[in-house]
């Protein structure tokens, strides 16, 4: 019995085990074509979970997916308190939750946007994922269409299928596009390479890793503790968080009411970045684990906040070298 409850993934489990204490989401959602999501469970003896949802309903379909397996009511508050201070939030039914994120997942995928990287392991936060073909998707769109706002940038990231001018010409698309010169100019007229972008960016995180992981190490020798194994890959997994931070988020870490949270999300955030099988409850703990080692130096000699503007210059340049 236990093997089998351990071969369980934990969060499919704390969607199974915890109960729906509150679901929120941004008041004017279906008007401004973007949703917040909100969920918080929790079950008698095993304390709580979170997840959060960002949906573009009028476009990308899901675009952020992110939680907390061990979470308080009171951290919860905060974070909805810190929403609260640009968005008015309203509570939501569990249902209507799913069918906004799930129908968001269905929306994607139609229509050739890239999923945002682990974003099974809480979206089983909400339950078994329904049959695609049983969703209503009437929500999704704006006018028949779709409906693109945003910085072309943002739609490189995301296309899977074309590229942003094949994309915009599409007859069953209208855009409003937000001011973004360079990445414009970076990718060209004629469409670019996406994969040795992606490639570029790739072995600057290993590269940088391998640094950090090395000074890390040294660290953590000096203060008589054991570098944990998977120390390079936590920095891969850190590296591409700090990536994708805006500089509302990394300033977060900073702040001391809310830096607390604000860590503790990076953590998970960081951990998202790390291959691993979500039902290997083992390996998830080892890399948090991993992370942990890698937060603390951090904590102590700094976030390497530099690398987001080189991870930005290395992609600029790659799109810019490979534009056909």
């Amino acid at each position: 019995m236990m093997q089998r409850a351990r071969s369980v993934s934990p969060y499919r489990r704390a969607a199974a085990q915890g109960e729906v204490t509150a679901c929120y989401v941004n008041e004017h959602w279906r008007d401004n074509g973007m949703a917040a999501v909100f969920v918080l469970r929790g079950a008698p003896g095993r304390g709580m979970s979170m997840a959060s949802y960002l949906v573009d309903i009028w476009c990308l379909g899901l675009k952020d997916a992110w939680g907390r397996l061990q979470y308080s009511r009171a951290e919860f508050d905060k974070v909805i308190e810190r929403q609260l201070l640009t968005n008015a939030l309203v509570r939501l039914d569990i249902e209507t939750a799913r069918r906004i994120v799930f129908g968001g997942i269905r929306f994607a995928k139609q229509n050739g946007f890239r999923l945002p990287h682990k974003y099974e392991r809480w979206t089983a936060m909400l339950g078994p994922e329904p049959d695609p073909e049983s969703l209503d998707m009437s929500i999704f769109g704006k006018d028949g269409k779709l409906f693109f706002v945003g910085q072309l940038s943002d739609l490189n990231e995301r296309l899977i299928r074309s590229t942003p001018q094949e994309f915009v010409r599409r007859p069953d698309v209208e855009w409003a596009l937000e001011a973004d010169a360079d990445s414009a100019e970076d990718m060209g007229e004629a469409g670019y390479d996406s994969a040795a972008w992606e490639a570029a960016c790739d072995a600057l995180v290993d590269e940088r890793a391998a640094d950090m992981s090395r000074r890390c190490r040294d660290w953590l020798t000096s203060r008589n503790q054991v570098p944990h194994p998977m120390l390079h890959e936590a920095w891969r997994g850190v590296l591409n968080a700090v990536s994708d931070f805006d500089e509302e988020r990394i300033a977060d870490l900073d702040a001391p009411d809310i830096s607390l949270g604000a860590w503790q999300d990076f953590e998970y955030r960081a951990a998202n970045f790390i291959d691993a099988d979500p039902d290997d409850e083992d390996r998830i703990e080892s890399i948090l684990d991993a992370i942990r080692q890698a937060m603390a130096y951090m904590r102590e000699r700094g976030v390497p906040f530099d690398f987001k503007e080189e991870y930005v210059r290395v992609q600029r340049e790659a799109i810019s070298s490979t534009a056909k």
